[in-house]
């Protein structure tokens, strides 16, 4: 199968001794952007990251290629064509920084 440069919003929660997010932090969202031959593979890898990470994955949103996104209505930055341009050449995941929120009360 063919492989393209995926690209979602990963919504994340830290675990226990994690020390990607901060401690005040309920959680992240994140864009990954990954080489893959499909939404299911896609995943998978996303998955994988987070559990390396000692991050709970929660879901993924808005999955689909990155030719699909350019072609949405969504919107692209010049960074996300730089990710998704570094990822087809090098076949490395790229992330966007973390959109972390705090802890619920």
């Amino acid at each position: 199968m063919v492989k393209e440069v995926w690209i979602g919003l990963i919504h994340i929660r830290p675990n226990i001794g994690n020390e990607i997010l901060h401690e005040i932090a309920g959680g992240a969202f994140v864009s990954v952007f990954i080489l893959a031959s499909s939404k299911f593979e896609y995943i998978d890898k996303v998955k994988a990251w987070t559990k390396e990470l000692n991050l709970v994955f929660v879901e993924a949103e808005e999955v689909m290629t990155f030719n699909d996104r350019l072609h949405s209505n969504i919107g692209v930055s010049d960074e996300f064509i730089e990710m998704a341009k570094y990822v087809e050449n090098t076949g490395k995941m790229r992330i966007s920084k973390f959109d972390q929120y705090l802890k619920a009360e």
